[in-house]
């Protein structure tokens, strides 16, 4: 829900854009946003506060003191810092790609319309591979497949190949997202899991730079590839390290 609420959000901005123009279309991305907000504010979900909260400080220092001793928690560090970069330099070049191939407003918002289903059936998988084997397991697989996928996005050039791919983002973000939830226990596990979380958005913003100043230079295939091959840095950190759910 949450990929497939950004895509389809997005790509409905672009056809609202191109039949009202962007003045009328900003301020009611606004108005979502605020009533998004307000839901926020007034909806009460869950069954109750964390079993942890209350928990002494003291608990939760020798939790953080343990924590921070743990080569695993440091290899997902790297993970998820390094584990991305492939896939979020493709999103960040998919607009100015698009366009570069002559796709208007609306052809990029029909791409990220078709994208938003790919993506949630992706994640669909992800989710179901994490569960049946162990996230890190499902993790390493998906990003291999994910690579060779961006891959041959490089080579061809294919709109095909680059809305395809995104099958490949959708199961490895969710799959990835289990792994950092397994990992995420303790009487700081919504820290710990919102950590995780912050380092994915600092991947994010260094493989859209990257992506960016590689294209400038080498062109949009060479870019996407080699920020893909640069992910494969994160493949062996999950090869040894046992998943938190078999201790």
């Amino acid at each position: 829900g949450q990929i497939g609420g950004r895509v389809l959000f997005s790509s409905g901005v672009l056809y609202l854009a191109a039949v009202t123009g962007e003045r009328l279309a900003v301020p009611l991305l606004l108005a979502v946003l605020a009533g998004t907000l307000a839901l926020a504010l007034c909806v009460r979900v869950g069954g109750g506060p964390h079993p942890e909260v209350g928990s002494r400080p003291g608990r939760r220092g020798r939790y953080l003191r343990t924590l921070l001793r743990t080569p695993r928690f440091w290899r997902l560090v790297v993970f998820a810092l390094v584990g991305g970069l492939g896939f979020e330099a493709a999103g960040a070049l998919s607009g100015p790609w698009l366009a570069h191939h002559g796709l208007d407003d609306a052809g990029v918002a029909t791409f990220r319309l078709v994208t938003a289903g790919l993506m949630a059936a992706g994640a669909w998988l992800g989710g179901r591979l994490a569960d049946r084997m162990s996230p890190s397991v499902a993790v390493r697989g998906l990003l291999a497949a994910l690579v060779v996928m961006l891959l041959a996005t490089a080579a061809t050039g294919s709109v095909v190949c680059y809305a395809l791919a995104y099958f490949g983002i959708g199961a490895f973000t969710a799959a990835s997202y289990a792994l950092f939830m397994a990992n995420a226990t303790g009487p700081l596990a919504a820290t710990v899991f919102s950590a995780f979380m912050g380092l994915t958005n600092a991947c994010e913003a260094m493989a859209g730079r990257a992506g960016g100043l590689l294209q400038t230079r080498f062109g949009y295939g060479a870019a996407i590839a080699g920020l893909a091959l640069a992910s494969l840095v994160a493949w062996p950190l999950l090869r040894r390290r046992k998943s938190a759910e078999t201790g």
